[in-house]
């Protein structure tokens, strides 16, 4: 959830999931879980601005959709068709025109919205 103690930002340049999970390791941040219309709103703004697609920590597993950092899947906003059956595509992207969720697959180069303590400051 957030909160006056947690920022939501973009963390490094476009990248794979597998290599945006490794940025955030190294920022000492979680892939961005958005819990509320609100918490959407704000990092849609993020994202628009960026101009580029942007990962989001929501993962496919066995047994369905699941926010990366282990908090619960409370909230969606899929795009139109979304999320498609295709198995290989168990990762999520926000798109910057619309702030919609859509499902691709690891390899898709995205920007990388993460959530970190407020006070941990980025790594330069």
């Amino acid at each position: 959830m957030l909160s006056v103690s947690t920022m939501l930002l973009i963390c490094g340049a476009a990248a794979s999931i597998f290599s945006s999970t490794e940025q955030d390791l190294a920022e000492e941040a979680d892939l961005v879980s958005i819990h509320s219309k609100e918490e959407q709103r704000f990092f849609q703004g993020l994202v628009r601005e960026m101009n580029r697609d942007c990962w989001i920590g929501l993962k496919l597993e066995a047994h369905g959709w699941v926010w990366s950092d282990g908090s619960a899947l409370d909230y969606v906003n899929w795009d139109e068709g979304e999320p498609s059956s295709g198995s290989t595509e168990k990762w999520v992207h926000m798109r910057p025109w619309n702030g919609k969720w859509n499902n691709v697959e690891s390899d898709y180069q995205a920007l990388v919205g993460c959530k970190k303590p407020a006070g941990k400051g980025t790594k330069d």
